[in-house]
Parts: structure tokens; sequence; C-alpha cells
């Protein structure tokens, strides 16, 4: 505390408190007790710069710990944001698989293509239809976080 005060005064404690001394030895008794006042307020603004920096540093790490739940927040958003794109692709994938469930040019290979994804040929009078409602139902799944 000293030296933090020695830097914006110019004097320690210590040199106030011998110079009052030495004042008193010499019967300048005014200038002591101007002296020994300057000390109480030197400890008392030591005081308030203790009390001051404890509060910063309370407050600093408090900050320090909102920032860090903040921060842990923010991934946990961003890890959720990439699961779902991640979902939403997956179920793009396999409704532009569906889109050639009519194409008889090479059944055996799309047959086989769907089966890898788990899928089967979403047929019918109506494909486009029911392709187009099967691809509602994916993205809005996958973005509900479910399979």
């Amino acid at each position: 505390m000293s030296e933090t005060i020695k830097v914006q005064v110019g004097v320690s404690d210590e040199e106030l408190r011998k110079w009052a001394e030495w004042h008193v030895e010499h019967n300048n008794h005014g200038v002591a007790a101007i002296l020994y006042a300057a000390l109480g307020q030197f400890d008392s603004i030591g005081d308030t710069l203790l009390r001051t920096q404890a509060e910063l540093e309370k407050l600093r790490e408090g900050d320090w710990a909102k920032l860090s739940r903040n921060l842990h927040n923010a991934e946990v958003g961003r890890d959720n944001l990439r699961a779902t794109v991640e979902r939403v692709q997956e179920a793009n994938e396999r409704v532009h698989a569906h889109r050639f469930d009519l194409d008889s040019a090479d059944d055996a290979a799309h047959d086989a293509w769907l089966e890898s994804l788990g899928e089967r040929r979403v047929g019918g009078p109506d494909a486009f239809y029911n392709g187009v409602e099967f691809a509602h139902r994916r993205i809005r799944r996958a973005l509900d976080g479910e399979a």
C-alpha cells in the first residue's frame, strides 16, 4: 500500500511519521499535528484503497464467472445448432434420394442407395406429393431433434 501511495503522493507513511516525530522533538507541535493529521488521512485513504481493491477483485471474479457461464452457454447453443444442421442435412440427403423413386433406368442401384440410407422407395400414384410430404416430415423431425 505504501508503495502505491508513494508513487501517487511522493512520500511514504514512514517518512511522514519520521517528520512528525522530528518536529515533536524540536517543539514544532503545530507542524507535527498537521503531519499526524496527514498520516491519519494517509491511513484512511490506504484503508479505502484496500477495500476498493477487494471490491474490484470480487467484481472481476464475478465477471469472469459470468463470462465463463455465458461462453459455456454459447458453446452449448452452437453445438446444438450444429447438430440440428447435421440432422437437416442428413434428412435433406434422404429426401434427395427419393427424387428418383420413379426412374426405372437404374432401379437396383437406386434401391441399394436407399437401403444404405435405411430407406425404401416412396412411390404410388402421387409420388411427387408423397415425396414433398415426406421431405416436410423428415426436415421437421430433424429440426425437432428426432432421428
